[in-house]
Protein backbone atom coordinates (compact mmCIF):
# COMPACT_ATOMS: atom_id res chain seq x y z
CA UNK A 1 0.00 0.00 0.00
CA UNK A 2 1.25 3.46 -0.93
CA UNK A 3 -0.14 6.36 1.51
CA UNK A 4 0.80 9.63 -0.19
CA UNK A 5 0.45 13.30 1.52
CA UNK A 6 -0.95 14.79 -1.66
CA UNK A 7 -1.64 17.88 0.92
CA UNK A 8 1.27 19.04 2.60
CA UNK A 9 -0.67 20.44 5.21
CA UNK A 10 -0.31 18.96 8.94
CA UNK A 11 -4.19 18.72 9.19
CA UNK A 12 -4.34 17.14 5.82
CA UNK A 13 -5.29 13.32 5.92
CA UNK A 14 -2.92 11.17 3.54
CA UNK A 15 -4.66 9.53 0.39
CA UNK A 16 -4.43 5.90 -0.05
CA UNK A 17 -3.30 5.56 -3.55
CA UNK A 18 -4.24 2.19 -3.89
CA UNK A 19 -7.53 3.29 -2.67
CA UNK A 20 -7.46 6.23 -5.79
CA UNK A 21 -6.81 3.37 -8.46
CA UNK A 22 -9.72 1.16 -6.80
CA UNK A 23 -12.06 4.05 -7.44
CA UNK A 24 -10.29 4.11 -11.23
CA UNK A 25 -10.68 0.19 -11.78
CA UNK A 26 -12.94 -0.73 -9.60
CA UNK A 27 -12.89 -2.64 -6.64
CA UNK A 28 -12.52 -6.43 -7.50
CA UNK A 29 -9.49 -6.20 -9.52
CA UNK A 30 -6.16 -7.04 -8.56
CA UNK A 31 -3.79 -3.83 -8.56
CA UNK A 32 -0.36 -3.07 -7.45
CA UNK A 33 1.29 0.57 -7.44
CA UNK A 34 4.86 1.19 -6.71
CA UNK A 35 6.83 4.71 -7.03
CA UNK A 36 9.34 4.53 -9.26
CA UNK A 37 10.90 8.09 -9.51
CA UNK A 38 10.05 11.19 -7.42
CA UNK A 39 11.26 14.70 -7.44
CA UNK A 40 10.57 18.27 -6.74
CA UNK A 41 10.44 20.76 -9.38
CA UNK A 42 11.68 24.42 -8.17
CA UNK A 43 9.58 23.67 -4.66
CA UNK A 44 6.91 24.46 -6.17
CA UNK A 45 4.95 21.06 -7.52
CA UNK A 46 6.81 17.50 -6.72
CA UNK A 47 6.29 15.07 -9.64
CA UNK A 48 5.90 11.28 -9.02
CA UNK A 49 5.66 8.10 -11.50
CA UNK A 50 3.95 5.23 -10.21
CA UNK A 51 4.19 1.85 -12.11
CA UNK A 52 0.39 0.34 -11.31
CA UNK A 53 -0.28 -3.16 -12.75
CA UNK A 54 -4.30 -4.08 -13.05
CA UNK A 55 -4.76 -7.84 -13.48
CA UNK A 56 -1.42 -7.94 -14.63
CA UNK A 57 -1.28 -5.01 -17.02
CA UNK A 58 1.10 -2.70 -16.47
CA UNK A 59 0.81 1.22 -17.23
CA UNK A 60 2.68 4.41 -15.52
CA UNK A 61 1.20 7.45 -14.01
CA UNK A 62 2.23 10.54 -13.75
CA UNK A 63 0.95 12.49 -10.41
CA UNK A 64 1.92 16.41 -10.26
CA UNK A 65 1.51 17.72 -6.43
CA UNK A 66 1.31 20.83 -4.69
CA UNK A 67 0.56 21.93 -1.06
CA UNK A 68 -2.77 23.11 -2.08
CA UNK A 69 -3.98 20.19 -4.64
CA UNK A 70 -2.76 17.30 -5.99
CA UNK A 71 -3.61 15.19 -10.36
CA UNK A 72 -3.14 12.34 -12.24
CA UNK A 73 -1.72 14.42 -15.36
CA UNK A 74 -0.18 11.62 -17.61
CA UNK A 75 -0.95 7.75 -18.25
CA UNK A 76 1.77 5.82 -20.63
CA UNK A 77 2.48 1.64 -21.29
CA UNK A 78 6.17 3.10 -21.15
CA UNK A 79 8.13 4.05 -18.64
CA UNK A 80 10.59 6.27 -20.91
CA UNK A 81 6.89 7.59 -22.62
CA UNK A 82 6.09 9.08 -18.41
CA UNK A 83 9.83 10.10 -17.57
CA UNK A 84 10.00 12.25 -21.07
CA UNK A 85 6.27 13.64 -20.03
CA UNK A 86 7.68 14.54 -16.67
CA UNK A 87 10.72 16.39 -18.28
CA UNK A 88 8.07 18.35 -20.01
CA UNK A 89 6.32 19.70 -16.47
CA UNK A 90 10.20 20.47 -15.84
CA UNK A 91 10.02 22.97 -18.40
CA UNK A 92 5.81 23.95 -17.78
CA UNK A 93 6.85 24.71 -14.06
CA UNK A 94 10.09 26.56 -14.77
CA UNK A 95 8.12 28.95 -17.29
CA UNK A 96 5.68 29.60 -15.03
CA UNK A 97 2.89 26.90 -15.25
CA UNK A 98 0.96 25.16 -11.98
CA UNK A 99 -0.74 22.25 -11.64
CA UNK A 100 -4.15 24.16 -11.05
CA UNK A 101 -4.07 25.64 -14.18
CA UNK A 102 -2.81 22.83 -16.05
CA UNK A 103 -5.74 20.93 -14.70
CA UNK A 104 -8.50 23.78 -15.57
CA UNK A 105 -6.83 23.52 -19.43
CA UNK A 106 -6.57 19.72 -19.49
CA UNK A 107 -10.21 18.14 -18.18
CA UNK A 108 -9.91 15.25 -20.77
CA UNK A 109 -7.41 13.86 -18.89
CA UNK A 110 -9.14 10.78 -17.39
CA UNK A 111 -8.53 7.01 -16.72
CA UNK A 112 -11.00 6.12 -18.35
CA UNK A 113 -9.68 8.00 -21.68
CA UNK A 114 -6.50 5.47 -21.62
CA UNK A 115 -8.68 2.67 -23.08
CA UNK A 116 -6.50 0.77 -20.07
Amino acid sequence: MFVFNFDATDTAEPVDLDDQLRSQFGPHRRIESMPIHTETINGEAALTVIRVTVSGRTRFQLYAVTEASWALVAIYGLYADALQELLKWRRYIAQGGTVAAWVLEHPEVTPERTGF
